[in-house]
């Protein structure tokens, strides 16, 4: 079965990437279950379930992209989670930005609380993993650990409906390309919003897809790292 989604997340996953987006029908119209937009994750049979880089790399988020969809694979709160064939993506189309207002996330709370992740013991978790929502601004910061010197972690800060948030950024092109926006972003932007797999009793949350007002440049030569979820 072929499926289309806007991508609105091509970010960096453990040995390769973690595609996702909103499905769309053969008109490009945004699908919605329950009055909510129906996301649509691709996974492989590889160890992590990623889309091996060489085939994510292409994709600019925005992009309309088909595949042919195989099981759904849901797996903790990534109810979203669907087999693929890897050799079947194809661009077909570019969602226009103006209409990512209707697929904004509008609840107080993300992923069903206010800090940065969901216990693996919160029985009363969300049972979804991926949303989008609007910000006014936002800003960046670099992160240094004890326990890695020499690595940093880039960060956002937001406030979404009151609560100040502090998640860390797992799009490469924006981890490439950011500083050409400065330290605070003051105009609107979306971000796609994703919770990992588990990783130490908690499913944290991470910012998967940054999409300005304007544009990034390409794709190519953004360096990949991994991250342990």
């Amino acid at each position: 079965m072929k499926i289309r989604i806007v991508c609105l997340a091509n970010s960096i996953k453990i040995g390769g990437r973690c595609l996702a987006g909103i499905q769309l029908d053969a008109a490009n119209k945004p699908i919605f279950s329950r009055g909510k937009p129906k996301w649509i994750r691709p996974i492989s049979k590889l160890g992590h379930g990623e889309v091996p880089t060489a085939c994510a790399e292409p994709f600019e988020l925005l992009d309309v992209i088909e595949f042919e969809a195989g099981m759904a694979d849901p797996e903790g709160h990534q109810s979203e989670n669907v087999h693929c064939d890897l050799g079947s993506f194809r661009k077909v189309g570019v969602f226009p930005r103006d209409n990512l207002a209707a697929l904004s996330d509008r609840s107080e709370k993300i992923f069903g609380n206010r800090g940065k992740a969901v216990s693996e013991e919160d029985e009363n978790g969300p049972n979804y993993s991926l949303i989008l929502i609007s910000v006014p601004e936002f800003r960046t910061k670099s992160v240094v650990y004890p326990d890695r010197p020499n690595n940093y972690q880039t960060r956002i800060e937001f406030t979404h409906s009151g609560t100040q948030y502090d998640l860390p950024v797992t799009d490469p092109l924006f981890l490439l390309t950011y500083n050409q926006f400065a330290e605070q972003a003051t105009c609107q932007q979306y971000l796609c919003l994703s919770l990992g797999t588990l990783h130490n009793h908690w499913y944290y949350k991470l910012i998967a897809g940054v999409i300005p007002y304007g544009s990034f440049t390409s794709h190519s030569q953004v360096p990949d790292a991994d991250i342990p979820f």
